[in-house]
Order: C-alpha cells, then structure tokens, then sequence
C-alpha cells in the first residue's frame, strides 16, 4: 500500500513540475520577448494619461488602456497620435491592455519587425493573458488580427488613433 502511494504520489509531482516548466508550450523566442517587453518594459501610456478609453467602433477588444515603447512613442506627433500617412519604425511595441471588470483581462500587442517571418504586413501581432499564457501567437502571422486592421492603412494598422 505504502510503495503505491509513493509511486501515485512521485507521478502526481513529476506532472505538476512538467506542467509548470510547460507554461506556454507553443510560445516561440519572440512570443516570449514581447511578453517580457509588455510586463517589464519602459511603457508609456497614450497622451500621457493611464486612463481607460472606452472601446468604439467594432473592436473586439472592448474598453482597454493603450501604451507605447519609447521607440513607437517618438513617432507620434503633439497629440499623441500618429500622424495620418506615417509609419511606426522597426522596433516599436503598441499594447493594448483590456479591461474587463475593471480587471486587466488580456494584452493585444502589435511589434513593429518588418524582418521576422512571423510578420504579418510588417507586424508581430500576439495576444496574452494576465499570467503571460499565449491566446494568439506571433507564429499565426496576424491572421486572427489583421483583416480588422487593414481598414486602417493610413496610420500603419493602427485604429486607435481615429477612434479616439
């Protein structure tokens, strides 16, 4: 009785571990990055105000806070937008912090890396939870994300700027 408790119980500690060590089993190098970038980078909320607008038009995000690295954040203009016809360079990090609740509920965050094959037009595109579990991957290209952007192509992708 004693050497099947042992061995039930050594099976149940070697899963839990396995499980742990496996947080995001599909997440790539970069899908780790972002994710790294988003809740341990220099982030800067849009126009200054760590404020929650309200989500409009068709978005699927719903109400959300919207932040910027320094990189994206310097192609924006004196209204903290960006202007119509520019383009965010290589390396600027746009997320999307969803609220639900009054509760942080997911990160839509789009990477400007015009030389990964895992962009799609020019973008990384991912989508996490809270405890950084992977929803959409960088690897699907922005399948699940760019037909709802591409009706923005004046401001590179981005919606944000002529909803709010």
């Amino acid at each position: 009785m004693k050497t099947t408790q042992l061995i039930l119980l050594a099976t149940l500690l070697l899963v839990i571990t396995l499980a742990t060590s496996c947080k995001n089993p599909d997440a790539t190098t970069e899908d780790e990055a972002i994710i790294e970038e988003t809740f341990n980078g220099n982030l800067l909320y849009y126009q200054g105000n760590n404020v929650v607008l309200n989500g409009a038009g068709n978005s699927p995000h719903g109400n959300f806070k919207l932040l910027f690295n320094q990189t994206a954040w310097d192609a924006l203009d004196s209204t903290g937008r960006l202007p119509v016809g520019g383009t965010f360079p290589n390396g600027s990090l746009i997320v999307k912090e969803v609220i639900k609740g009054g509760d942080t509920d997911l990160y839509a965050v789009m990477l400007k890396n015009t030389e990964s094959a895992n962009a799609g037009s020019g973008w990384l595109w991912s989508e996490f939870e809270p405890n950084g579990d992977l929803v959409i991957s960088i690897s699907d290209k922005g399948d699940a994300c760019i037909s709802c952007h591409r009706g923005n192509t004046n401001r590179d992708l981005t919606n944000s700027f002529d909803l709010h």
